[in-house]
């Protein structure tokens, strides 16, 4: 069987007869010769990375269904710079097979370097690495060696290979700068009022008002793309009323205000970088973290009015009732 190169997405998976049965028995010669080529490029497609993200794994299993309660299978677990774990099956969880693998084919197994391990119980060995054509040659002829001295495989049954291919990181889209409408969109979607301005001497500068629940947001953009109106830093800007614990913090330590009676104010910040990809879900998120440090800091300085009046209102008057006898 001419082998050939297998290519696989992650959260697909693969499973085909990568060796069929024959009509008499094979030798050891022959099935190196047909199959160990297969089981490399399938090896290939599992264990080496060229591009992958965090949390990405890949998992190849041969296996053969020596009787319908009995299947035997040689597997190996891959993740980008880690170690490929390489499982034999012991039939541990899996009677009748732990009796068909005892005795001399488990003897046979052991020799070649595994050992009992982890929770299914198989046998188990690591490779360092599994990503030069050498090893993967390697690795694939002692896949054919195993099938053919530890499982007694002859060609009686096909050899199928199942590929899956997983990981954390889902599918989306990225975008490497926002427009000024784009950004408006995501705060409308965020329940927001906007509406665009124009900064005072600032006539170039896009920047956006977005107002929900009598809070003022600015988002005002930097680091244009060649003049394409999109921009890939975004700041968050809002102007709170102090406390009156705050508002008498400030006007100890800080110079006074240049317009008189003027009352100070909390002027907070973010800046929101989009550089290097970022989807729309994630500047919605940061809008929307934005909104609940804003709307906090707005019911603490409601609280602490609240507070003050309580504590400047004088006692409330008690009566007393006299009982005549």
């Amino acid at each position: 069987m001419a082998s050939r190169q297998i290519t696989i997405e992650r959260g697909d998976s693969l499973e085909r007869t990568i060796f069929p049965k024959t009509r008499g028995r094979v030798t050891r010669a022959e099935l190196q010769a047909r199959l160990a080529p297969v089981v490399r490029e399938w090896l290939r497609a599992a264990c080496v990375w060229e591009e992958a993200d965090i949390g990405d794994y890949r998992f190849v299993t041969f296996y053969i269904p020596v009787t319908e309660r009995i299947q035997l299978y040689v597997q190996f677990w891959s993740a980008p710079g880690e170690p490929v774990l390489w499982e034999v099956s012991s039939g541990r969880w899996n009677p009748p097979a732990d009796k068909w693998l005892a005795g001399e084919r488990a003897k046979r197994i052991e020799a070649l370097g595994f050992e009992i391990g982890g929770e299914a119980e198989n046998y188990q060995r690591e490779i360092p690495r599994l990503d030069s054509p050498a090893a993967l040659t390697r690795v694939a002829r002692a896949v054919v060696d195993i099938f053919y001295s530890a499982f007694d495989y002859r060609g009686a049954v096909p050899v199928v290979a199942r590929l899956v291919s997983e990981g954390r990181a889902e599918s989306r889209s990225a975008y490497e700068a926002f427009s000024p409408d784009d950004v408006s969109k995501i705060f409308e979607a965020c329940g927001f009022k906007v509406f665009q301005v124009c900064p005072d001497g600032e006539p170039d500068i896009p920047m956006l008002r977005c107002r929900k629940r009598g809070i003022d947001t600015f988002a005002t953009f930097d680091d244009e793309i060649d003049q394409e109106e999109l921009y890939q830093t975004v700041h968050f800007s809002a102007d709170l009323e102090l406390s009156p614990d705050e508002a008498e913090e400030a006007a100890r330590t800080l110079p006074p205000p240049p317009e008189p009676g003027a009352k100070p104010i909390a002027t907070l910040s973010t800046v929101n970088r989009i550089s290097g990809g970022v989807t729309a879900e994630w500047l919605a998120a940061r809008i929307l973290e934005w909104e609940a440090v804003t709307a906090e800091h707005k019911r603490e300085a409601q609280r602490g009015k609240r507070r003050r009046a309580r504590d400047s209102s004088p006692p409330p008057v008690r009566r007393q009732s006299h009982l005549v006898h």
